[in-house]
């Protein structure tokens, strides 16, 4: 994702990852790679991943273009217009389920309806697949006019 992120803003990479790593993380991230290789070509001290100027940053005034993209781009910092439903996995370790939850009050916060909703108790992976039906039927009924997602607020899917 960094490096989308430095693509898109005409970045260098290195300027958030420390040139010595940067290399071998990119070689090892870019196509199908197991775990133990992706892991292997990661620093061991999880600092030693990113350059001096982007840990200053983090731990200072937070001036990085880096850093304010990430702001300019924060998913709960605008109001949507049309309702929005953002469904997860309780076990999900890549997306934890409190980001989905956290997201859709803060998207309410600002007067949005929005709705987080758990598909069960899967992972990343398997989530995607439960949540196409729930999406569905959530589609349906805002078709019908429906005020509500099917459920309520933070709900679970029955299985």
């Amino acid at each position: 994702r960094v490096a989308g992120y430095a693509h898109v803003y005409g970045q260098p990479l290195e300027s958030v990852l420390d040139p010595a790593v940067s290399g071998s993380v990119q070689a090892a991230m870019y196509g199908h790679h197991d775990s133990a290789r992706i892991l292997a070509a990661l620093p061991v001290a999880p600092r030693a991943l990113f350059s001096k100027a982007f840990l200053a940053a983090w731990e200072g005034d937070g001036r990085h273009w880096l850093l304010d993209a990430l702001r300019d781009n924060e998913v709960t910092h605008w109001r949507p217009r049309a309702p929005v439903l953002l469904l997860y996995g309780d076990d999900d370790q890549v997306v934890p389920p409190d980001e989905a939850r956290t997201a859709a009050a803060e998207l309410r916060a600002r007067g949005a309806l929005a709705d987080a909703m758990s598909v069960g108790a899967v992972g990343h992976e398997e989530s995607v697949r439960r949540a196409i039906p729930v999406l569905l039927r959530w589609l349906r009924s805002r078709l019908r006019g429906a005020d509500d997602p099917p459920g309520t607020n933070e709900g679970t899917v029955a299985q």
